[in-house]
């Protein structure tokens, strides 16, 4: 398996990814409707413009020619954080290819290009149930900050809390 960097021609299975991790990771904790109504073309829109935008860091895992996951990185989009604190937005691996260390490889080439940033530290939310994120997060040495926030999806309110890798294990 190798980690690289994402490319326009990856968009089609970067969406196809990200909608069946959503539907895989979520079940339960998001409204059914919601993660049924997933768009695959919605998502491919959403990855053209990520990959497009130079602030942001798409980074795919491979097994042979399959992708098998993705993380995207970038500034942090919180109102209380300096401008070299990055943001975590995602790191989602394919429903058949969890717990295989794909994760922890994604997350250590993004610890990588963080700190080719010169980034301070990184954030990154999680939905307040999702047990599983949260453990993967705190064994890769997030810790939870206090801050929380809360969202909508199809009339469902949504808690999330929001974790911290501290900037000096960066170095």
């Amino acid at each position: 398996m190798n980690v690289g960097p994402g490319c326009d021609d990856d968009v089609d299975r970067i969406a196809a990814l990200h909608v069946a991790a959503w539907r895989d990771a979520y079940r339960g904790l998001l409204p059914q409707a919601y993660l049924d109504e997933l768009s695959v073309d919605a998502r491919k829109a959403q990855w053209t413009r990520a990959l497009a935008d130079p602030a942001i860091e798409v980074l795919v895992a491979r097994h042979e020619q399959t992708l098998v996951g993705l993380a995207s990185y970038g500034p942090s989009r919180d109102d209380d954080t300096d401008a070299a604190t990055m943001e975590l937005y995602a790191i989602y691996v394919a429903p058949r290819s969890c717990r295989q260390g794909i994760g922890r490889r994604l997350w250590l080439a993004v610890r990588r290009g963080v700190a080719a940033r010169n980034g301070a530290a990184v954030t990154l939310w999680v939905l307040q149930g999702n047990r599983a994120a949260q453990r993967f997060y705190q064994a890769q040495g997030f810790v939870a900050d206090g801050q929380h926030k809360t969202l909508t999806l199809d009339g469902t309110r949504l808690a999330e809390r929001r974790y911290v890798w501290p900037a000096a294990r960066l170095r």
